[in-house]
């Protein structure tokens, strides 16, 4: 019987993500995307993954379509190296830049275009005003909080 339960919990849950098609435009030019212990290709595919699984989730995609190429990313911080036992780190000074660009087309679950375009995102954000707690432990925090505001403005015009 609780296979049956979770069979159906498993089935009823799918249409409750959203469908995210996401790429990344020759990330070896991208501003800053690096990891501090990765190569530039692996960070790009951990980035990829990351906010992909991120989108995928995020309540406000619910039952959409998805594409979105990243042309140029630039994290919050800096890599450090030769800090930390020789290794390195992102480092964060007390305002941190992110800035995305992407082009993107979101559709509805029939297919209809909701909104489509290219952005060029930007933010400051005053670590005095963060919650140190979820951003120290939250793999690119900043980068979703500033997509978070990005598909609060656009979808809830």
């Amino acid at each position: 019987m609780k296979f049956i339960a979770f069979s159906l919990v498993s089935i009823m849950s799918v249409g409750l993500h959203a469908s995210v098609d996401l790429t990344l435009n020759e990330p070896k030019k991208f501003m800053d995307i690096r990891e501090h212990d990765m190569s530039v290709d692996r960070s790009a595919e951990a980035f990829q993954n990351s906010i992909k699984e991120y989108l995928e989730q995020h309540k406000l995609l619910k039952d959409r379509n998805l594409t979105i190429t990243f042309n140029n990313v630039d994290r919050a911080g800096e890599v450090r190296y030769g800090m930390a036992q020789n290794r390195g780190m992102r480092v964060l000074r007390d305002v941190a830049t992110v800035r995305l660009q992407f082009s993107y087309d979101l559709k509805d679950s029939s297919g209809n275009t909701i909104a489509q375009g290219d952005e060029n995102l930007k933010e400051l954000f005053s670590l005095s005003r963060v919650d140190y707690r979820r951003s120290d432990r939250e793999k690119y925090y900043f980068e979703k909080k500033l997509l978070d505001d990005w598909l609060e403005n656009l979808l809830n015009k």
